[in-house]
């Protein structure tokens, strides 16, 4: 299915193909969320839909850039907050990362064994779980961060959430309270308190660019898809040294 979408997308205008024409072709819009929705607790049946989400949601970089800039941020603290067919984007601080172990069906479904839970708060208040295939790799799991983060997701639950499981006996304890959003990204955004970071520089990309998932140019890996965004959008200095004259 992925495979025919994307041939479908890079068929068509990609600046045309909104958010919701998209995410009804990969077949994961909100009636094939309905399990989570429907879910009083977070069960396997809820890790099934993570588990397709984000196997689909990768898109060309054409196609994220214009949504990026589209997109609404998530609600405010205190705010009424809606899982609809549409990305928020989000910035504020990762504060924990932690991963949920999956089912054997669908760890071999996934080509992993858990997915990560990267709890954000955004700048404006609101506590956000961001589900994603692998948070960047130099945050530690099972311990208290404070991280300059950001990211584009698919809303999942503003009612129900998943806990992550297999601590060590160091780990610290998950945070307390629930979060008030749920949101699945394919990659979570890291801005550090570098020169680059502060100008934007997204070190999560300096993952390993395919980590064993087949990618194209169309739909190329997030670490990599982000880079070239990143390189699209900054101005290059001329290379051509100044003509001294003689006088």
């Amino acid at each position: 299915t992925a495979g025919i979408v994307t041939g479908v997308l890079r068929a068509d205008d990609a600046s045309s193909a909104d958010v919701a024409s998209f995410l009804t072709l990969r077949e994961i819009d909100l009636s094939a969320r309905s399990a989570i929705e429907a879910a009083t607790e977070w069960n396997d049946a809820a890790d099934a839909v993570v588990v397709k989400v984000l196997e689909r949601l990768a898109a060309p970089a054409g196609l994220v850039s214009g949504w990026r800039e589209a997109a609404s941020r998530v609600p405010a603290a205190g705010e009424p907050v809606a899982v609809a067919d549409e990305l928020l984007g989000i910035r504020g601080r990762a504060i924990f990362v932690a991963p949920r172990s999956l089912s054997d069906e669908l760890a071999r479904l996934f080509g992993r064994p858990a997915y990560d839970i990267v709890r954000i708060v955004d700048e404006r208040g609101l506590v956000v779980d961001v589900l994603t295939p692998a948070a960047p790799r130099e945050w530690p799991r099972w311990q208290t961060i404070d991280q300059p983060a950001g990211g584009l997701g698919l809303p999942l639950s503003a009612v129900v959430a998943p806990q992550p499981t297999g601590a060590p006996a160091t780990a610290s304890s998950w945070p307390a309270g629930a979060a008030g959003l749920v949101l699945a990204a394919d990659h979570v955004a890291w801005y550090p308190d570098t020169p680059l970071g502060r100008g934007g520089m997204d070190y999560g990309l300096f993952d390993a660019v395919s980590d064993g998932k087949n990618w194209s140019l169309e739909t190329p890996p997030p670490s990599l898809r982000c880079w070239l965004l990143w390189a699209r959008q900054t101005p290059r200095r001329s290379q051509r040294r100044p003509v001294v004259r003689a006088t």
